[in-house]
């Protein structure tokens, strides 16, 4: 975990980096989601925090900035080139009945609970039965990645969604 959830005896990357770095104001300035690896940011102070935060952000009209949050994930199925996955993305109230967590899916604008979600993708490398894809959110929604890789018909591998 990236920070504690509703387990606080769970161990997670922002009490073993507050250990690290012998400071226990570190604040996390994003999250990846559960299952996922990568960098994560954390600021020693509220200020850095907040211009941090400010800088991953991104808009819903796809306004990155010069910050961009970018990921690589095998996926099922072939793909080459690039392109832009646009389905909106919405609570999966079902799905979270399964097990209690929050889930989401694809679904359309008009649906309740949804929202305009944008990724940029690009295949890297391209299998018999698998591809390696660049994915870059161009929006921060939950799940987003996941859900927009399964909604196209390639689910990451190994992903319990």
């Amino acid at each position: 975990l990236a920070a504690p959830d509703n387990d606080e005896e769970a161990p997670n990357a922002l009490d073993l980096a507050r250990v690290a770095a012998g400071d226990r104001d570190l604040r996390p300035v994003h999250r990846l989601d559960f299952e996922t690896s990568g960098v994560l940011v954390f600021a020693r102070t509220t200020a850095a925090a907040s211009a941090l935060c400010a800088a991953f952000r991104k808009s819903t009209d796809g306004d990155a900035g010069k910050t961009r949050k970018t990921y690589v994930a095998r996926v099922a199925g072939r793909l080459s080139g690039s392109g832009e996955w646009t389905a909106a993305i919405a609570p999966d109230a079902a799905a979270r009945q399964v097990d209690g967590k929050p889930r989401y899916c694809a679904a359309s604008l008009s649906d309740e609970g949804a929202k305009g979600a944008r990724t940029r993708w690009e295949a890297l490398e391209t299998g018999d039965e698998t591809s390696l894809l660049k994915l870059e959110p161009l929006t921060g929604r939950s799940h987003q990645l996941r859900v927009h890789c399964l909604a196209a018909g390639h689910a990451i591998v190994g992903d319990p969604l």
